[in-house]
């Protein structure tokens, strides 16, 4: 190294004696700007009323920890993006990035036929895309003028399917080790009769009768009332035992109290629907405010509770799952007396079914919330305009007010408490 450093001009071996008696350059002294980000992120918009980000312009960061976490994280529920400000560890702003799945839903529905819509719109959600594919029947049945005379029998079986879907869905909700009861034996027995619920409703979804326009695609034997009436109870039974398990003994949810609070007014504001807005007080349900399908003839009670944080959702959702199930046994019990009839059969409705022009919209009340369909027809067999929106938007566009003032590992266990689907975002 030496000789290589000799043979090179104006070559200088470093000197550590020397340097090390060189006071160097003066320290200054630290200030809050030494704390910012990268100039690139040294900025946060106002992303929510509250946290110290309060006012109308772009505000220097400081005093608090930045955090960024996902969009691909084993905890998230989907890929999601949360930029955070943290002090001490609490949630003061918190700015959510979605978009990672986008899949150009809508505009893959206006490529395809109406009744082709049934497999693309099932996308939204692929777990559970029952209530998807019977908000997009509704919505093409009223632009065919038909959704006032679909057969009873199949309007039952709609309803039927519809409240096993909710049951399944706020099961899978409930039965995560993070919203659990803090009990091995109920956690246990949640987590089974979920796997229960949703062996139902995907036998169902796999016989591909609810992909119809007019009524069902195919039908349903008896068989499937029979064995559906006789398992459903077992799954109730269990789910009212976790249920006075937690109204006698209070501490088995408590680590779910506060988390994730949201007042009647902001949820109103921020157009939150389903079990985030009755935990709030709120008694809005669809099922009731606007029947479609038999939900006239099989009245339904709203779960409502106060407080508006997970814990609430929670008892909610469990009230839920009671009333919906007892909503599918007494449209089971009715198919016995239902005219046999599971299908229109009038020849608007034929292959290749071509609407007339026009606009028609559907909304349905699924377990997070509610979901709207509108479709525009210019008379030919695919639709000009095709509009998704699941319940899951407005509560990712509502998780800033959502989550500031929790704790930073309070922010998994409210994610999922609020039944979150990427792929309802993210259309």
């Amino acid at each position: 190294m030496r000789h290589m450093l000799d043979v090179l001009p104006g070559a200088v071996l470093p000197d550590p004696v020397a340097e090390s008696a060189d006071p160097g350059a003066p320290l200054a002294p630290p200030d809050d700007d030494d704390l910012l980000r990268p100039r690139i992120e040294e900025e946060l918009f106002r992303v929510g009323a509250r946290g110290s980000l309060v006012g109308a312009q772009p505000t220097a960061l400081a005093k608090h920890l930045v955090w960024t976490f996902g969009p691909v994280h084993r905890a998230l529920p989907f890929p999601l993006q949360l930029r955070v400000e943290l002090d001490g560890g609490r949630l003061v702003t918190v700015d959510p990035e979605v978009g990672f799945l986008h899949q150009g839903l809508e505009k893959a529905l206006e490529q395809v036929s109406f009744r082709a819509g049934f497999e693309v719109i099932a996308r939204a959600s692929p777990l559970s895309p029952v209530g998807y594919q019977l908000c997009w029947a509704l919505a093409v049945e009223r632009l065919c003028g038909v959704a006032e005379r679909v057969p009873k029998r199949a309007q039952l079986w709609r309803v039927a399917v519809l409240e096993l879907a909710r049951v399944a869905d706020h099961l899978a909700v409930l039965a995560q080790p993070a919203l659990a009861p803090a009990s091995a034996r109920l956690r246990r027995a949640l987590a089974e009769v979920a796997r229960d619920a949703r062996g139902l409703v995907d036998g169902l979804a796999r016989s591909g009768a609810f992909a119809g326009i007019g009524g069902l695609a195919r039908p349903l034997h008896d068989d499937e009332a029979t064995r559906i009436a006789r398992a459903l109870p077992r799954v109730l039974e269990v789910v009212r035992g976790v249920q006075n398990a937690l109204t006698e003994s209070a501490a088995l949810d408590a680590h779910l109290e506060g988390l994730g609070r949201i007042t009647r007014q902001e949820a109103l504001s921020l157009s939150l629907t389903g079990p985030a807005l009755r935990a709030t007080g709120v008694a809005d349900d669809l099922r009731k405010s606007e029947p479609v399908f038999a939900y006239d003839d099989l009245p339904v009670e709203a779960a409502v509770a106060h407080g508006g944080c997970a814990r609430c959702r929670g008892r909610v959702r469990l009230e839920e799952i009671l009333f919906g199930g007892d909503v599918a046994l007494r449209a089971l019990d009715r198919l016995s007396s239902a005219p046999p009839e599971i299908a229109l059969d009038d020849g608007a409705l034929k292959e290749p079914l071509a609407t007339p022009a026009g606009v028609a919209a559907a909304s349905l009340e699924l377990a997070s919330g509610e979901l709207s369909v509108i479709v525009v027809s210019d008379g030919t067999d695919k639709p000009r305009r095709a509009r998704v929106r699941g319940p899951s938007s407005a509560l990712a566009a509502a998780l800033p007010e959502i989550l500031v003032g929790d704790r930073i590992d309070d922010v998994i266990p409210v994610l999922q408490g609020l039944g979150l689907t990427g792929t309802e975002v993210d259309r």
